[in-house]
């Protein structure tokens, strides 16, 4: 080691092996109670029949470590994105980009171009800039859309209450996928459950002494 060097250690998630599959109807159950007791919004699993749940468990544990939802049936003009949720050990790691790629992936493979989803705006202001400066959102008001699409939000626990002001936005499937593939490499969502092993050399590293 060269004079005055510093010794580096690489971040690691708590796992390298993960499991990405589609959820059960148990596990949805599951799902719709954890958002419930994080003060998440449900509405979109309890009004939509359809709805599909990407989840992905830690292959080592078995355990349930995130998931992202879509619905392409209850509205099939305004497929829907929504609640995306990654363990915060888990966070920092691509692991919810993997969730956001693949979910993209599937709208892709039924034919979508463009997607919908809505967000609390002003909690999500810095992350709705930068998604709409990187070209992966477009910003919508309630005259772009039908009231049977915003107007669900009037079924929503937190409407009104932590969600105060409701922002709309058409999602670019294409960008969302470009931005994974460069990050990621593809992801075949036709065949799942897919394994996926992450790969440590390509994890930041740091200094033992910060």
């Amino acid at each position: 080691m060269n004079q005055g060097s510093q010794p580096f250690e690489v971040e690691l998630p708590p796992a390298l092996a993960y499991r990405l599959r589609w959820a059960t109807s148990e596990e949805k159950v599951e799902i719709t109670e954890r958002l419930r007791s994080m003060g998440r919004q449900t509405m979109n699993l309890r009004i939509m029949p359809d709805v599909r749940v990407l989840s992905l468990y830690n292959r080592t544990s078995n355990e349930l470590i995130g998931w992202c939802c879509l619905d392409y049936e209850y509205q099939p003009a305004y497929p829907e994105l929504m609640s995306l949720h990654l363990d915060p050990s888990y966070r920092s790691y691509n692991l919810g980009l993997l969730l956001e790629t693949a979910r993209a992936a599937v709208l892709w493979e039924l034919g979508f171009r463009i997607a919908y989803t809505r967000m609390e705006a002003a909690t999500n202001a810095g992350l709705m800039k930068y998604r709409i400066e990187a070209g992966l959102i477009k910003q919508l008001t309630t005259a772009d859309l039908p009231e049977s699409f915003y107007g669900l939000c009037n079924h929503c626990e937190c409407f009104q209450r932590s969600c105060t002001s409701q922002a709309y936005f058409m999602v670019n499937l294409e960008a969302l996928l470009r931005r994974g593939a460069d990050r990621l490499g593809a992801i075949d969502v036709r065949k799942l459950p897919q394994d996926i092993d992450l790969d440590p050399a390509k994890f930041r590293q740091r200094s033992r002494q910060a």
